[in-house]
This record gives C-alpha cells, structure tokens and sequence, in this order.
C-alpha cells in the first residue's frame, strides 16, 4: 500500500501490508529536501575538503617526531625507554581525551570546540618546537614530555567529530568514499611529516623547523575553519547554536 504518515514515527505493518512511516524518520536519513544544510552538496564538498587537509596536517608531527627521534635523544640526552615514552604520549592523550570528549561534542558547538583544540594545538605544536631553548634541562624536558602529551589531548576533538560530520553531511551515495577519504588523509599526513623532517634536517635546519612549519600551516586552516557558517561545520540535531535552524525545520 501507499506509506502514510504517523504520529510518533514508528514502523508497523498494519493489515494490509502498507508500511507507516513518519516524516522526520525519512529526512533523518536524507531521503527528502527539506533544508537541510547538507542539500547544498557544493559548499558540503568545500567544508570536507577543508577537513581533509586539516587532518593531514594534524597528523604530521605522528611522522615528523619520529623521523627525528635520534636528534631529540642526542640534544636532550634521554634514554630510550624515555624515547619510547616520548613516542606514546600523544596516543595516551588521545586515549584520556576521547570519552570526555565524546560527551562535550555532544552538547556543544562542534565548531567551538573544534576550533578552540586546533589553536591549542598549534600552540603545543610552538611549545614543543621550543623545547630546544631553555638552557635548564629540567626546564626542556617538562616542556618536550609536557607538550607532546597535550598534542595528542588537543587532536582528539578533530578525529572523533570529523567521521560524525561525515555521517550527518555527506551525499547518501558519497558516505563511505568521504570515510575512506579521511581515513587516508591520517597516514598521508604522517608520510607527509616524515618526508619534511627528512628535508628540513638535510637541508642543515634544526629539526624544530618541521613541527614549527606545521604550526604555521594550521594557523591559517583553523582561521578558515572558524569562518565557517555553524550550519556547515555543526550537528543540526545536537548544536545549540542551530536550535532556531532546528525548530524552523522539525518544530522541535
């Protein structure tokens, strides 16, 4: 039979076989225009390109630190059972971060949030570059083990919320291709820190430059991030920032 709309937006099959589905079930899904931000896939194709460049460059201190790990040993002389702590830091920070995380995504702006751990994580990203300076020994390795945890703190917003993002603005028929996408912008941008560590310490540069180059190159890509339209970077059915959007859509 012909599908009728409901109360409630359950599905039953009453006698007769028709299947009874309610309006915001199908628009959930993104099966009818209604307004919905993600219906304008020209600027959705922008935003997603934005953040896969974004997540490249977030993730090119994964490469960039260990290309460089014999140079850290020799400037800071630390063992290698501190080097090996050295390299999981930032997986721990991801570790801690992400339940709590999850829970203030949830009830925030995305873009707030986002933005806010992408400044942090530049400024981290300076830290550690800077770890170099202090002639205090104690002083450098607090800002070394320090800054390399809160790195990793700073870049969980961005990899929990981006296969959200994706979920609720992607094209139906684009989904998984925009998944795979994001996926493989995190190993390109560790191939990518590799890659420029190895240049910027062959071309005689102190290998602080590869982390301080990452840093500037997130600097302009969180401003453009910030002056992103809300519709375009949050969840229309979780931001409070979209609640008028919300209610003139769904009347909740």
């Amino acid at each position: 039979g012909v599908a009728q709309v409901v109360e409630g937006g359950d599905f039953s099959r009453p006698e007769g076989g028709s299947k009874e589905i309610h309006i915001p079930d199908l628009t959930t899904l993104g099966r009818v225009n209604i307004g919905h931000p993600r219906e304008n896939t020209l600027v959705v194709r922008r935003v997603f390109t934005l953040l896969l460049v974004i997540t490249v460059f977030v993730s090119f201190d994964g490469g960039a630190v260990p290309a460089t790990l014999e140079l850290i040993q020799e400037e800071h002389n630390i063992s290698e059972s501190e080097l090996g702590l050295l390299g999981s830091l930032p997986y721990w920070g991801l570790t801690i971060i992400s339940p709590v995380l999850g829970g203030i995504l949830q009830r925030s702006s995305q873009k707030e949030v986002l933005t806010l751990c992408l400044v942090a994580n530049i400024v981290c990203c300076v830290v550690f570059s800077y770890s170099s300076s202090p002639t205090d020994r104690g002083a450098a390795k607090i800002m070394l083990f320090g800054s390399r945890l809160a790195i990793g703190l700073t870049q969980g917003a961005f990899i929990i919320n981006t296969p959200v993002w994706i979920d609720e603005m992607a094209p139906m028929a684009s989904k998984t291709m925009y998944m795979g996408l994001v996926q493989a912008a995190v190993p390109i941008g560790v191939v990518v820190g590799y890659l420029t560590a190895g240049y910027v310490t062959a071309a005689g540069l102190h290998w602080t430059w590869a982390i301080t180059l990452q840093a500037m190159i997130l600097a302009p890509l969180t401003l453009m991030y910030l002056l992103l339209p809300y519709r375009y970077t949050d969840n229309l059915f979780t931001s409070p920032r979209l609640a008028g959007e919300r209610a003139a859509l769904f009347g909740v």
